[in-house]
């Protein structure tokens, strides 16, 4: 059983080790092409700013045209084959992390621990935001609770009721607020054991 692991990962390694070479061959030939196009762009630089010096006559205007044309055309192509290397060099970094971490399990676990302790750490802030919330909330609903009481004593009058119906609707929207709350930190609260134990877990495997 270890051994067909361990074939399994050779070949993984060597498919992508193949991968890596043919992709460093494409960046190589990208870049001398890139190498090339500047080179005929400086060149066409040269001769529309000669072409522009001279008399102006239909032979010159047409070599004009159909050389700010070629140089457009050629600073198009030197954009794409640009973001096309470029993608191309991050494909390379990824595969190549990839291959050392794949012959170094230990840098996965590693790798794999860290970011389950970074997405522990944010969950942990977002834990203490949401308490926070939930403090605030019942805070408000207490002390809009004794407003209403203090509505109660006065005598009737329209804007007495409409005080006491507008902090009626406020706490209950704090009541629901809170409710939510406390359902969505539930929810973290056994993410984060969930992480927990499953970095305990990874750490003893």
């Amino acid at each position: 059983m270890a051994d067909s692991a361990n074939d399994a990962r050779k070949t993984i390694v060597s498919n992508l080790q193949r991968e890596l070479e043919a992709e460093a061959t494409l960046a190589n030939t990208m870049l001398g092409n890139l190498t090339r196009y500047s080179e005929q762009m400086r060149i066409h630089e040269i001769q529309i700013t000669m072409l522009q010096n001279m008399p102006t006559m239909s032979f010159n205007s047409y070599w004009l045209y159909a050389l700010l044309m070629t140089h457009e055309e050629d600073i198009c192509t030197t954009n794409n084959l640009i973001r096309a290397r470029q993608e191309l060099l991050r494909s390379i970094a990824e595969k190549q992390n990839f291959v050392d971490n794949y012959n170094n399990p230990e840098n996965v676990r590693s790798n794999v621990l860290k970011k389950l302790q970074e997405a522990l750490d944010e969950e942990a802030i977002l834990e203490e935001q949401i308490l926070s919330l939930m403090y605030r909330f019942a805070d408000r609903f207490t002390d809009r609770r004794v407003k209403i009481n203090n509505l109660m004593v006065l005598h009737d009058h329209p804007l007495t009721d409409y005080g006491k119906y507008a902090l009626g609707c406020m706490i209950e929207a704090d009541m629901k607020k809170c409710v939510y709350l406390k359902s969505v930190r539930d929810k973290l609260l056994r993410s984060m054991e969930e992480k927990r134990q499953l970095m305990t877990n990874y750490r003893d495997m």
